[in-house]
């Protein structure tokens, strides 16, 4: 469940409230599967590594974190790979290089 998010040359991270610039962070998600069967609302969370994430230490970035709301296409099902994928394609179109965790 979690996302590698990566700077990239057009779009640097920086930690809240300072200059210090980061090389990636770590993103875990919650998601909440709408009664429709359609819709996901996903939740994101930064954290500096998968280390602090097992701490419970999450990380105050300018990468945006508010909840996303999307409608699924009619072959998708309410899934975490589906609320992965969904996230992984927002976050790229923001400018960043994603790398998504294999579920397991």
């Amino acid at each position: 469940m979690g996302i590698f998010i990566r700077a990239t040359q057009d779009k640097e991270i920086k930690i809240s409230g300072t200059d210090i610039t980061l090389n990636e962070v770590y993103m875990r998600i919650e998601f909440a599967a709408r009664a429709d069967g359609r819709t996901l609302e996903i939740a994101p969370t930064t954290f500096a590594s998968k280390e602090t994430y097992s701490e419970n230490k999450p990380l105050f970035t300018d990468v945006v974190t508010s909840n996303i709301l999307v409608e699924l296409q009619p072959n998708e099902n309410q899934t975490i790979e589906t609320a992965l994928n969904y996230t992984s394609m927002i976050y790229t179109q923001l400018g960043y290089q994603t790398i998504t965790e294999p579920i397991v």
